[in-house]
């Protein structure tokens, strides 16, 4: 209840306009306003990213420091924005939404809310840099002046090319380029149509397709587009391609160097000749099989294992 006084208080102290950098969405202030708090926000799946600054509050911001990294909640009434906020991963994001003020006009805020109106609600997703609507959850109730209303869970969803087994997923952009690869060496003998070869950026995935058997792969990597997708590829980066095995269920990463692998330019084809080897995802973990916390999935020992005093875990769980 305190952050709703604080965030009453400051947008209520003076008319303003509050532009967004992600979106470009903006909105002015008014001393009509409602709140819209959301308990849970989900994208994909997962819980929407952020720190829940809201504008003119004057606590210090993650979001703000470190811009295209969270999410951002926003109110429309006709296409006008009428409120934005970062959403917060800890939950209880909370949404001014402002009203129409014709009591002292001008004061910019004509179209905006009036009672019962709807709202529009979408986010923008940082991960793919794109607008979405909602596609599940609660009803979005009417405004109300100087009211709040709590909303349990809303849900957005990509419409991405994802994977069924991998789930890597990834959209569609005009600027795009092609990595062909001739030959790749990984896991076992036996390969399936399933098996799928992933482009990465900063563990990103950018694009993925299905191994060819016969030979010369051609993996789609996709590149930042105007407007959208702010943490696709650009000119000279490198990427990373991990291989995907569905017979062992286990993945690789192809073990070539940056110079092996051409920097990414839009519409470019780069061949990679000849047989690319790859070596197995490295997985951290404790290998040993006498320590407490032993890993069945790591193949890498990262110095993590501990044992229990006469192998009593629960009351000794240090290290003896």
């Amino acid at each position: 209840m305190l952050k709703i006084i604080i965030i009453l208080i400051s947008f209520s102290s003076l008319f303003s306009q509050h532009i967004n950098n992600e979106t470009g969405w903006e909105f002015n202030s008014s001393p009509l306003q409602s709140f819209y708090i959301f308990d849970t926000i989900q994208i994909d799946g997962s819980s929407a990213q952020g720190d829940g600054w809201a504008p003119s509050t004057t606590i210090q911001s993650e979001c703000i420091d470190n811009p295209f990294t969270c999410d951002v909640l926003g109110a429309f009434i006709n296409n006008v924005c009428v409120g934005w906020v970062y959403a917060d991963i800890e939950g209880f994001t909370t949404l001014p939404i402002m009203g129409t003020n014709d009591i002292n006009p001008p004061n910019n805020t004509e179209g905006y809310c009036q009672e019962g109106d709807i709202p529009e609600i979408l986010i923008y997703d940082s991960s793919s840099g794109s607008i979405l609507e909602i596609t599940a959850g609660d009803n979005i109730p009417g405004w109300s002046e100087n009211y709040v209303h709590q909303i349990q869970n809303i849900s957005f969803a990509n419409n991405g090319i994802t994977n069924q087994y991998t789930q890597w997923n990834y959209f569609q952009s005009s600027n795009q380029a092609f990595y062909i690869f001739e030959n790749i060496i990984y896991g076992d003998d036996i390969q399936t149509e399933f098996d799928v070869i992933g482009a990465f950026k900063n563990n990103l995935c950018v694009g993925w397709i299905n191994l060819d058997p016969n030979g010369f792969t051609a993996v789609p990597v996709m590149g930042v587009e105007d407007g959208l997708y702010p943490n696709y590829m650009e000119d000279d980066d490198i990427p990373e391609f991990k291989i995907y095995d569905y017979s062992e269920d286990e993945y690789y990463n192809i073990n070539l160097d940056d110079s092996q692998i051409p920097g990414w330019s839009s519409n470019g084809y780069f061949i990679i000749y000849g047989d690319t080897p790859t070596l197995p995802e490295t997985i951290l973990g404790c290998t040993d099989l006498e320590a407490c916390n032993y890993s069945i999935e790591a193949n890498t020992d990262d110095g993590s294992c501990y044992y229990c005093f006469n192998d009593n875990c629960e009351d000794y769980p240090q290290d003896f």
